[in-house]
């Protein structure tokens, strides 16, 4: 396979024609070259993943990196380590703290968006203090139109240029932010994705003549809650049935009845311990 693309000028070409237009090449690409790989797609998507390079071009303006793994990349990625902040980072606060405290929130597309798609953290960026700059996406491009015109990025050099642009121009930054929490506000909220629901099955889902609801809602224990009563009330009658077991095996005439007793005894002893 790599003997197949090495000092093939063909491929080098047509892979940078792929990176300056994702979406308009990604087809023809993948399926002029897809034979190199024995049809093995997500190995010829290795060479048309751009995303450690695009951190890589950034990392000079202030880069921090959170998630998993990137202390494990491979020894030349290694100023994307020392980026890296190894800090747990997973709960909706974790991430809007980190969206907020952000002058810019970078977000690169896996290549299988083919430069159409985007990734949900999309809205999530654009509802925050901080700035969204994106990897090209013809959706996102179409969506936003006419509202906000996100900063987008096609290559290492693109996305370097634009977040050093952003980071010297303040103002820049909060209109297209300020743009972006209005799109939010009218097009991600809950009540738009109701709205289509609606007008797409024809059933009445918004009240909107602010009458009071007949509903009731009944509070419900959280899952986790549940779990911990569960788990209580199963070690109650482990604690019942295995006491009872003990105390069974200090009487000579029922201790002769156990079969196992060592086996008995050493589950006993597991549970106390």
């Amino acid at each position: 396979m790599i003997q197949k693309i090495t000092y093939n000028t063909e491929f080098y070409r047509d892979l940078f024609e792929y990176y300056r237009e994702p979406y308009n090449n990604y087809d023809s690409f993948v399926e002029k070259y897809k034979q190199f790989f024995n049809n093995d797609i997500k190995q010829l998507q290795q060479f048309m993943d751009l995303r450690a390079n695009i951190l890589c071009a950034v990392a000079d303006l202030g880069l921090n990196l959170y998630g998993l793994n990137f202390d494990k990349l491979s020894p030349e990625l290694f100023i994307l380590k020392a980026a890296f902040h190894k800090e747990p980072k997973y709960t909706l606060k974790h991430n809007q703290d980190i969206y907020n405290s952000s002058r810019i929130n970078l977000s690169i597309s896996h290549v299988q968006c083919k430069g159409y798609g985007f990734p949900w953290r999309i809205y999530d960026i654009m509802a925050s203090g901080g700035l969204l700059i994106s990897s090209y996406s013809k959706l996102l491009a179409e969506k936003t139109s006419g509202i906000v015109e996100i900063p987008m990025f096609k290559s290492p050099n693109d996305v370097h240029e634009l977040c050093k642009y952003a980071l010297e121009n303040p103002s820049y930054c909060e209109d297209i932010i300020a743009k972006s929490n209005a799109f939010i506000e009218k097009y991600g909220r809950w009540k738009s994705n109701l709205e289509t629901i609606e007008n797409n099955t024809k059933i009445k889902l918004i009240n909107n003549d602010n009458q009071e609801s007949k509903l009731i809602i009944l509070e419900s224990q959280p899952p986790e809650q549940r779990h911990i009563i569960n788990r209580k009330t199963i070690k109650r009658v482990k604690t019942f049935i295995y006491s009872i077991s003990m105390a069974l095996l200090q009487m000579p005439v029922l201790y002769s009845l156990f079969k196992n007793k060592k086996k008995l005894r050493s589950k006993i002893q597991r549970y106390w311990d």
